[in-house]
């Protein structure tokens, strides 16, 4: 197995984006791809590798690269390297560092298919990695932002034939956006993936739905080391309950003066984003 951290863009239904990964350690390692060669070649993308190229399902050209969905995923296959997936390009970062951040601006068309999607991942390899991507879930009643980890060391091991389908090796968590499919219009989304010692992030929109509510409620599983969970409502939902009403983020094993810090800010950011009269903030936190 190929070693040493990667960061990269995953299979997606035709989408265009843009990658930057920006490592702080003694000496920081930044990576900023803005997509401007042209063609179907690894080195038109400007990414140093990728995983099972299919030139005839991805083109750079206009400053954005464009990936069509292919069959095949990322986990699971531990016997066999590399996984199904195509078209899954990664850049080296060549020391791992204490806090990494890759951001991409991801525009989604035509997204039709179950668990058709992609978007972003960040590991060693193909069976240690943190996903995060948008992906078309029937049982999310659509568009689904979906965050996934892969550890095959925690696999349990029997011998083979191995069982097939997950075991505790793989966790994730979904969020339903609230938007059907297939989609009418183009859906532009920023996917975010922040590694900073080990605290883990989850951002995510609110919005009027069930799913969207129990979110935190689910993450709480993932976070046997405490969490902390904050949200930020600056407006109403329209008539009909749709709309962006706010923001939250989950941490799990945040640091441990991050509570201390938002009590003192959280009623400024209120005030100051608020933008009608009910305008609120939640705190809440679990120490390990």
């Amino acid at each position: 197995m190929h070693r040493g951290q990667k960061c990269a863009h995953a299979a997606a239904s035709i989408f265009a984006a843009s990658l930057a990964a920006t490592a702080t350690i003694s000496s920081a390692q930044s990576i900023n791809l803005q997509f401007n060669g042209s063609g179907n070649t690894l080195a038109a993308t400007g990414f140093d590798a990728v995983y099972n190229i299919d030139p005839t399902k991805f083109n750079v050209g206009g400053g954005k690269l464009s990936i069509m969905t292919q069959p095949g995923d990322t986990f699971g296959d531990y016997e066999n390297e590399p996984d199904s997936a195509k078209n899954m390009f990664y850049s080296n970062v060549a020391s791992p560092p204490t806090r990494t951040v890759i951001e991409s601006k991801i525009t989604i068309t035509d997204l039709n298919a179950d668990f058709h999607g992609g978007g972003l991942w960040m590991g060693t390899d193909q069976d240690h990695y943190l996903r995060l991507g948008v992906i078309n879930n029937h049982f999310e009643n659509g568009v689904d932002i979906e965050g996934l980890r892969e550890n095959e060391d925690l696999w349990p091991n029997p011998p083979a034939p191995r069982p097939g389908g997950p075991g505790n090796d793989i966790q994730g968590v979904h969020h339903g956006l609230g938007i059907t499919t297939p989609l009418e219009n183009p859906l532009d989304i920023v996917l975010r993936i922040i590694r900073d010692g080990t605290p883990y992030g989850f951002w995510r929109p609110q919005v009027q739905k069930l799913e969207a509510a129990q979110l935190p409620r689910r993450l709480e599983s993932l976070a046997p080391k405490g969490w902390l969970h904050v949200r930020l409502t600056v407006q109403q939902p329209d008539s009909q309950g749709f709309g962006l009403a706010g923001s939250g983020v989950f941490v799990i094993n945040p640091p441990y003066t991050l509570h201390a810090e938002l009590i003192e800010v959280m009623p400024y950011l209120t005030e100051v984003l608020g933008q009608y009269d009910g305008a609120n903030y939640l705190l809440e936190q679990r120490s390990a």
